[in-house]
């Protein structure tokens, strides 16, 4: 039975994910790593096509150059879901990446590299949602308080509760949303 999920951006995880997140999965060290609810809490305001670009942008910050200044202390262990999931798969430091990817750290990732571990990245973190019972295709468009699932429910009763009479004529008129049982 396959892990595979649907991730942002890309149609499927390839083998080789799969493969590498199934070695990261025996460590000790690695397996530790979990998505916390503030993580969640920003994907879902930011959306995952967002995150992945913040991906790209630390990727690129702070490990593409060859030998990066402060190699093994680059990445912080929170703030941003991108971050954990550095840690989580090995792309933290180019020390880290040598030793699961075998990417010699003395030369610039191209752009390629980047891509990919930015795929790796969003594998792990559609991982994480799954993990904690999220479905990350509802993580496609940000989350605002007026469309956040845990709040969407809330929301539309407080609006109702302070609407006027819809028998009235200065009725407002207000479309269902995807979460109106119809």
């Amino acid at each position: 039975m396959s892990t595979e999920v649907s991730i942002a951006l890309s149609d499927r995880v390839p083998a080789s994910f799969d493969a590498l997140l199934a070695r990261l999965s025996h460590s000790r060290f690695r397996s530790r790593f979990h998505l916390e609810a503030a993580d969640i809490e920003l994907i879902g305001r930011k959306s995952l096509p967002t995150v992945r670009e913040h991906a790209v942008r630390f990727l690129l910050e702070r490990l593409a150059p060859a030998n990066p200044a402060n190699d093994g202390r680059q990445t912080p262990w929170r703030g941003h879901p991108v971050f954990r999931a550095q840690h989580a798969c090995a792309c933290c430091c180019r020390g880290c990446l040598f030793k699961w990817q075998q990417i010699a750290p003395d030369r610039p990732l191209s752009a390629e590299e980047v891509e990919g571990l930015a795929d790796l990245l969003m594998a792990w973190i559609s991982r994480e949602l799954v993990r904690a019972g999220k479905d990350p295709q509802t993580y496609l468009v940000p989350h605002t308080a007026e469309s956040s699932p845990s709040s969407s429910n809330k929301t539309r009763e407080r609006k109702r509760s302070e609407a006027p009479d819809s028998r009235s004529a200065e009725a407002s008129f207000a479309e269902p949303s995807l979460f109106d049982e119809v």
